[in-house]
């Protein structure tokens, strides 16, 4: 049986740090191996196609395929929190153009770089390393639960996120980053009578299909950017245009969110969910599998998150440095204060679980998402700005995170 008296807040402390410090050394160890060329891009490649096709798909079945029913109905708070979480967000970016006096392109930028956080692949790998401490059991939902139990039940909440942010990434994050359409305005207005308008328009065509300049993102949250959209004579307009419908559903619809919708179905059918899960289920030996492909998926994405820190180029223009300081303080700074008094105050409304509690303000915590690097080359737009901000916002994601944890896990200790 836990004891919470027994936990200290110096325990709770070194929990926080060790949890964060297990998560940024396994991305270090990926940054160390990109540096002396021991992972290539074409390495980075694969093993996000592993991570994307096979280890994550895995991890989402095995983890939400056991809910049942009426857990899954009590995780209604799950996307309300989220859509208010990414409502404030986008406020705080538009905040930030204002006081910035940025134009509209750079305004939305710093919006994406808010809204789209590391939600999925921090928040595991701080579960896994909580798990092997006894700070674990302030989450716990019940008091014979194991570490194990309580971990992979704040898997489950965690990647039912995923079923939103794969919703939303590619639909509002494309919307945000396109910068084209602003530029071509002013380029007309400036240069209507000019006979090169026609070439200045022409370069404001996003560039996200070129095959030098891609980058494999590797967050469990997302899929590399389609590349085979070829140009097309303007007589064939129609034909590229559903062409583009067809790619954007294509990222919509990927392993990783087709494997939570098989484990929701399974989850919800009682014959389905008692033949793959459970003691006696016939088809254990599936999802045992199943299970186990899914335990490399955290590792490797830290291991492959690191490895892209180092191989993606950087801006060296110190003019945008007040948009990455505004982004990380509303990341780290002011987000999580908002999250958690709002957690706090409605958390009489929703089922009563401190791991619950934990996840939803993780919501809203953390850098932005490595996968905004995704975005940025399917529009054409900020690729260089986009990997200088997730640099700093990684190196400052170290003390952060720690604070985070450490004030979350004290405040439930305190509830």
């Amino acid at each position: 049986m836990f004891d919470s008296n027994l936990v200290d807040y110096t325990t709770i402390l070194f929990a926080s740090i060790n949890s964060t410090l297990h998560v940024l050394l396994i991305c270090f160890i990926g940054y160390v191996a990109a540096k002396y060329g021991i992972i290539t891009p074409e390495i980075e490649k694969g093993l996000a196609g592993l991570i994307i096709k096979i280890f994550m798909p895995c991890l989402l079945f095995s983890n939400i395929g056991d809910l049942d029913v009426e857990t899954l109905i009590k995780l209604w708070i799950i996307p309300v929190a989220f859509f208010t979480f990414v409502s404030i967000s986008g406020t705080l970016g538009f905040i930030g153009g204002k006081l910035l006096r940025l134009n509209s392109p750079n305004t939305r930028f710093i919006c994406t770089a808010i809204i789209f956080n590391n939600v999925t692949s921090l928040s595991l790998g701080l579960l896994k390393s909580l798990s092997k401490t006894k700070v674990i059991g302030l989450l716990a939902l019940r008091e014979d639960e194991t570490p194990s139990e309580i971990e992979k039940r704040g898997i489950s909440y965690v990647l039912l996120v995923t079923l939103w942010t794969n919703l939303l990434r590619w639909s509002l994050g494309t919307y945000l980053l396109r910068k084209e359409s602003d530029e071509c305005d002013e380029n007309e207005n400036k240069h209507n009578n000019d006979s090169d308008n026609l070439s200045l328009n022409s370069s404001c065509a996003p560039k996200g299909h070129d095959n030098q300049s891609e980058v494999i993102s590797i967050s469990v949250e997302s899929l590399p950017p389609d590349e085979s959209t070829p140009l097309v004579p303007q007589a064939k307009q129609p034909s590229s245009t559903w062409k583009k419908i067809k790619i954007s559903i294509g990222k919509i619809i990927n392993p990783p969110l087709c494997a939570a919708l098989l484990a929701v179905v399974v989850g919800v059918t009682p014959f389905l969910k008692s033949s793959f899960f459970g003691r006696d289920a016939p088809l254990t030996l599936v999802s045992s599998v199943v299970e186990s492909f899914g335990s490399l998926s955290v590792p490797l994405t830290l291991f492959t998150l690191g490895a892209q820190l180092k191989s993606i180029p950087r801006s060296k223009n110190k003019e945008m440095f007040p948009s990455i300081t505004y982004v990380m303080t509303s990341r780290f700074i002011i987000m999580p204060i908002i999250a958690l008094i709002i957690v706090l105050s409605t958390r009489h409304l929703y089922m009563q679980d401190p791991m619950l509690l934990f996840v939803l303000v993780m919501l809203a915590c953390g850098p932005p998402a490595v996968n905004c690097m995704n975005l940025t080359h399917f529009t054409g737009t900020f690729k260089e700005e986009m990997a200088t901000l997730l640099f700093y916002s990684y190196i400052a994601a170290a003390p952060m995170i720690t604070l985070l944890v450490m004030g979350l896990l004290s405040t439930i200790k305190t509830t």
